[in-house]
């Protein structure tokens, strides 16, 4: 096991360690197969499938692939280890058990943020239906690699423990682990009662994710027990927070534009009122801003949504700051309908419902 480099990577948004695996036990893998004329991929620890992800509708304008996931009863891997870390060379450190587990090969470590849902508001861990709407990977015909975002379980709702739950509710130092799977998803290894607590707290799940630098291998896949699938009702606070984060597709809309640049841009237009678009538009630098539960993103939105000249851009606006609302966006939405006469219905509902 050996680091090779740490280097910032513009693609994922963040510092990256790259490291070698070369006498790995191959007990955590990936089976890729066909059938039917489309493709699947599993991740699998030992001799159980933990997700099953299937890619279809390939070149159209949005691309989705979709899980089962949750499929196992029990612990995913055989270790337990420190969940807290310093630095990449910290985290490198202390999982050493888990990658000796891998198959040989180049992985990447890094340190994110992620989001305790699959991608469109349902909470992670809700696999009622059995399938999830996962990473996006065309927009316009426009290729997106995506990164490490949107979190999948690899367990069983049965191992749900309240307590757990609480705990990390007063300790969000506390780091997952997860496998990186492909567009902007990640499996859960680890740190389900971790996320469980974020979105409970309304906060992302700070996250040690493997990246696998990846060579296809087909396979016969792994059979899962269907019985293996389980729902729960959550509390409402979790399906609530669970709207409050941004989707698959908000995250394709932002994947150009790094926070410096949204800051920059918006420090331009609040501190300068220069109101150049360029090559981004307004609502991507807004959501980028809400995103990272930047300070701007108020101030940079009242510059647009009180102005007549901008006025197509208002309800996109609007629809972001209804994501998470406050007494501050209360009074921004009540303000605006005193200035605006003639508002679209479903505008105006949207309004009145957040006041």
């Amino acid at each position: 096991m050996e680091i090779k480099d740490i280097y910032f990577d513009p693609a994922y948004h963040t510092e990256v360690l790259s490291f070698q695996v070369n006498n790995g036990s191959g007990f955590l893998y990936e089976v890729y197969y066909d059938e039917d004329e489309h493709q699947y991929i599993q991740l699998c620890a030992g001799n159980k499938p933990l997700v099953e992800l299937e890619d279809e509708c390939y070149f159209i304008s949005t691309h989705e692939a979709f899980l089962r996931c949750g499929l196992q009863d029990d612990e995913v891997l055989p270790y337990t280890w420190d969940t807290t870390y310093t630095s990449l060379q910290d985290a490198f450190h202390k999982l050493q058990p888990l990658f000796q587990s891998l198959m040989n090969g180049e992985y990447r470590l890094m340190l994110c943020e992620c989001i305790p849902t699959k991608g469109d508001h349902s909470f992670f861990w809700n696999s009622e239906a059995g399938y999830a709407s996962a990473s996006c990977t065309y927009d316009d015909m426009k290729y997106i690699e995506g990164r490490p975002l949107f979190l999948y379980p690899s367990q069983s709702v049965k191992r749900y423990n309240p307590r757990q739950v609480e705990y990390y509710e007063k300790h969000p130092e506390a780091y997952a682990v997860a496998y990186y799977i492909g567009g902007f998803g990640c499996v859960l290894l680890d740190g389900h009662h971790k996320a469980c607590a974020a979105a409970k707290c309304g906060r992302k799940v700070k996250t040690a994710v493997i990246v696998p630098v990846r060579t296809t291998h087909m396979r016969n896949p792994l059979p899962h027990k269907t019985d293996s699938i389980q729902s729960r009702k959550w509390d409402q606070d979790i399906v609530q927070n669970c709207k409050k984060y941004m989707t698959v597709i908000d995250a394709i809309h932002i994947e150009d534009i790094d926070l410096k640049t949204a800051q920059q841009i918006a420090d331009a237009t609040i501190n300068q009122n220069v109101k150049e678009i360029k090559s981004y538009d307004i609502y991507s630098i807004a959501l980028r801003l809400y995103a990272d539960a930047d300070q701007r993103l108020l101030p940079y939105v009242k510059c647009y949504l009180f102005d007549d000249f901008f006025h197509i851009y208002h309800a996109e606006l609007i629809e972001i700051l209804s994501k998470n609302v406050n007494e501050e966006i209360q009074k921004i939405f009540l303000d605006y309908i005193i200035q605006y006469d003639n508002i679209d219905d479903d505008l105006y509902q949207i309004l009145c419902d957040n006041i």
